[in-house]
């Protein structure tokens, strides 16, 4: 009887340690540290609105589980990490397609606006996936990928302007962010596969977005695997896209739910 009963409280002791382990036994701690979010981007967070509401978006099911205070997107269709020749400054353009002012550095500047004019108090945590158009459009960016990022951070910040490439649009945004909203954490999360470019060259802007990250000390998280979108499998039935590159709702919440279980481990790891 004595052995049962040490045996019993043994199991018992073991699961509750694989349990505190899990980062989805820290849902309640989480959403206690998740007050506000935002999301910058291109179509596959627009698609979720600028509330987070409809579920063809990853960030639809992001706040659907962690039910963060806030949650904004300034995503746009269409836009880039990579800037053109140009790129001007504009917080007012809105466009829904590929542009010289539909890029990352607009988002940010139009965050910034907003919170510096006390429209909105800044984000804990600011989210920012792109890469997907650079991939696709990559003939109208022929600079993207020229400057390594070693040679992007072996410069002052003020000579990776105008942000031609991605490794210098990267650096560029996420320290402007970095010195106008310091209490904000920066998180990067790369391009999934699609059918629109392939593999090697989504694989390619996403190895520099990490790479970026790491130098940044800012948290990324990858996509860029035929587990989440598998491009072979879309191009011979939808099923988690809706045209080989934009995800419906089943595609969605999958990407979803996977940012959610990647960014608890980042939590933890705090």
């Amino acid at each position: 009887m004595k052995k049962v009963l040490i045996t019993l409280l043994l199991a018992f002791a073991n699961l509750c340690l694989v349990h505190a382990l899990s980062p989805f036994s820290k849902t309640s701690n989480t959403q206690e540290h998740v007050k506000s979010v935002v999301f910058l981007g291109d179509s596959n967070l627009w698609s979720g609105g600028d509330d987070c509401t409809n579920s063809r978006s990853w960030s639809y099911w992001f706040k659907n589980i962690l039910q963060p205070e806030t949650c904004r997107s300034y995503a746009r269709s269409g836009a880039t990490w990579s800037n053109t020749e140009r790129t001007k400054a504009d917080v007012n353009n809105y466009s829904e397609v590929l542009s010289d002012e539909n890029v990352i550095w607009n988002q940010v500047l139009r965050l910034i606006n907003d919170i510096e004019s006390k429209k909105f108090a800044p984000p804990q945590y600011i989210f920012i996936m792109a890469g997907t158009n650079d991939a696709w459009f990559h003939q109208q960016r022929p600079s993207l990928l020229k400057e390594s990022v070693h040679d992007v951070f072996s410069k002052p910040l003020v000579e990776t302007k105008p942000m031609l490439s991605l490794a210098a649009a990267v650096r560029y945004n996420c320290e402007l962010l970095h010195t106008r909203l310091p209490q904000s954490k920066v998180i990067l999360v790369t391009p999934m596969l699609t059918i629109r470019a392939s593999k090697d060259r989504v694989s390619n802007i996403s190895n520099v977005i990490a790479d970026c990250g790491k130098r940044l000390n800012a948290p990324v998280i990858r996509l860029d695997t035929p587990s989440l979108i598998n491009p072979l499998q879309e191009r011979k039935q939808k099923q988690n896209t809706i045209d080989g590159t934009h995800t419906n709702v089943r595609g969605a919440e999958k990407i979803g739910r996977y940012i959610v279980s990647q960014f608890k481990f980042i939590l933890i790891k705090k």
